[in-house]
């Protein structure tokens, strides 16, 4: 791609005055644009480079799109492309009944029903560059992962050269030390890139409630539902590229792995194949461990999975925990191992020297991201753990973690997979939801705005200020706020900087932080704060607010 033509625009609009008056207003606030004179032209254009396009439907309704729906479908992987639909029949599907067409086809498309007031066309073009300059940042940073991979392997096998002279031990020590620094680097850039990701999903995932237009059930059903698929995995990607980096913040608690595992039982059987049996074993008086029970049934998940499809004729998966010394430098000290066996194909030497690598897989394409053992890694070491792997080709795999003993004593339950409301909570959300009112701060007109639409589809009041200053000034003069939302990265004074400062002025005041940065997030939930992080799905933001409002009326009691 030429880099001036990164972000220019590109408009189609064969009939009326669209094409002219368009690129007239945004060359006044400094965005380059070239008018297509038909689909062809428009193609051609997009293969050399472009920022986003704007098009009219009547240019598309009756055209042959297969070269654009081509060129859309071969973008790479870090492209998603934003086009503008100009149409007289808004988004809709009711109204418009090509919606869905343009929608299937466009994919990241934006419907602005004409006549457009100047300013909603101007907003949606920032937006789209927005997006598209995050996808550019993620381009880089991918491309310095695969030339930095790159250095590391001739760096690595010219030290190996250097030093294999009659130093069998020491060649293999340094080749585990270089192992470890390379994947310290691919970690340290794949948290990067999972923060980047983030960002884009919450605009996604806020902008999937808000698509809600009428239609009938079927198809609202079939367009949402393929819409949050793909969030869906987004985040369970962006979950694992954190885990591997060990930036993502973890909530340990007290386990006892025995509850946690028969817990799981009936999930991993949900999972697994009817051919696939589980057996469990367990040493008599279990040492507690301090790990986040949550990321321990996602590793073990992963584990299992992977040893599903190591067995495409069935078998047996034996979980087995015990007591233990520690290992690998943790001599003298207690530890708990838990095992994952199966009876699969096994591994080359190679394979499970790469294993633990991001994006490193020998599944098909399409069948695995090569993430499911790197979150595995991540969350062992982010444990004060770790993990090993034992296998031959022909002779099944075996998963070992090693977890230090915890010294408490009291052990937690086994979390369960979906958290029940208490009655307090479901009191407070009928308040909230009836006349609540919440303070949102919130410099991002946006997600402002999203934000603002979801709550007020709720039925929860919101008054929105644009800084931490006009939120204190805001609750020295309006009454009737029940709590405070506020985004934690804003310039002058932060969140985090506001939140310390309701703890002193209003104690009472139930404050949630919001943020996608999650070293922000984890320094948050340090001081003791609820932190909601992006990207959140409606659901998620009405029941923390609820479960943040009866903490603090509990606390105050």
């Amino acid at each position: 791609m030429i880099p001036h033509l990164s972000e220019r625009g590109l408009l189609l609009a064969p009939l009326g005055r669209d094409a002219e008056l368009a690129s007239s207003l945004l060359a006044e606030h400094g965005v380059r644009t070239l008018v297509c004179a038909g689909l062809g032209q428009l193609v051609a254009e997009l293969r050399a480079g472009a920022g986003f396009a704007i098009v009219t439907d009547e240019a598309l309704l009756d055209a042959d799109l297969h070269a654009l729906a081509e060129w859309i479908e071969g973008q790479p992987e870090w492209s998603d492309f934003p086009f503008i639909l100009l149409t007289r029949r808004g988004g809709g599907i009711e109204r418009n009944p090509a919606a869905l067409r343009f929608l299937e086809t466009l994919g990241n498309v934006s419907f602005l029903e004409r006549p457009f007031h100047p300013t909603s066309l101007v907003s949606l073009v920032r937006a789209a560059l927005r997006g598209r300059r995050r996808q550019y940042e993620a381009r880089s940073r991918l491309d310095a992962l695969a030339e930095l991979n790159t250095t590391l392997e001739e760096r690595i096998e010219a030290a190996i050269l250097e030093r294999l002279q009659d130093q069998a031990k020491l060649a293999k020590t340094e080749s585990a030390l270089h192992q470890a620094q390379k994947m310290e680097a691919i970690g340290q850039l794949t948290g990067g890139i999972a923060h980047d990701f983030n960002n884009l999903l919450m605009a996604i995932s806020s902008g999937v409630y808000l698509l809600g237009q009428p239609m009938d059930a079927v198809r609202r059903r079939k367009v949402m539902d393929g819409i949050r698929q793909s969030i869906d995995r987004g985040t369970t990607l962006t979950r694992q590229l954190l885990a591997f980096s060990r930036r993502r913040p973890l909530a340990p608690r007290v386990v006892d792995l025995r509850a946690q595992l028969l817990g799981m039982e009936e999930m991993l059987h949900r999972s697994l194949r009817g051919d696939i049996d589980v057996a469990m074993s367990f040493d008599e008086g279990l040492w507690p461990v301090e790990l986040d029970p949550s990321e321990l049934e996602l590793a073990i998940l992963n584990v299992c999975v992977n040893a599903r499809d190591a067995m495409p004729g069935g078998g047996t998966i034996r979980i087995t925990v015990r007591n233990g010394p520690g290992v690998e430098g943790g001599a003298g000290r207690d530890a708990v191992m838990l095992s994952i066996a199966d009876e699969g194909t096994g591994m080359s030497e190679e394979t499970r020297a790469h294993a633990f690598e991001p994006f490193f897989t020998t599944k098909d394409v399409g069948r695995g991201s090569g993430l499911g053992l790197a979150q595995v890694y991540g969350f062992a070491v982010q444990s004060g753990g770790r993990v090993s792997i034992d296998s031959e080709l022909g002779r099944g795999t075996t998963l070992t973690f090693v977890f230090p003993r915890s010294g408490k004593a009291r052990m937690s339950k086994a979390v369960p997979r979906e958290d029940a409301e208490t009655g307090e909570d479901t009191g407070v959300r009928r308040r909230l939801e009836q006349r609540g009112q919440v303070l949102l701060v919130e410099d991002d007109a946006t997600v402002a705005a999203l934000t603002t639409q979801m709550l007020e589809d709720a039925g929860i009041g919101v008054t929105r200020v644009g800084s931490a200053r006009e939120a204190l000034d805001a609750l020295e003069e309006a009454e009737g706020i029940d709590i405070v939302l506020s985004d934690v990265m804003m310039p002058g004074m932060s969140g985090a900087e506001l939140a310390r400062t309701l703890r002193v002025r209003y104690p009472a005041m139930p404050v949630v932080l919001t943020t996608g940065y999650v070293e922000a997030a984890r320094a948050a939930m340090a001081e003791g704060f609820a932190v909601l992080v992006k990207p959140y799905s409606f659901e998620t933001l009405v029941t923390t607010l609820v479960r943040q409002m009866s903490r603090t009326a509990a606390a105050g009691r």
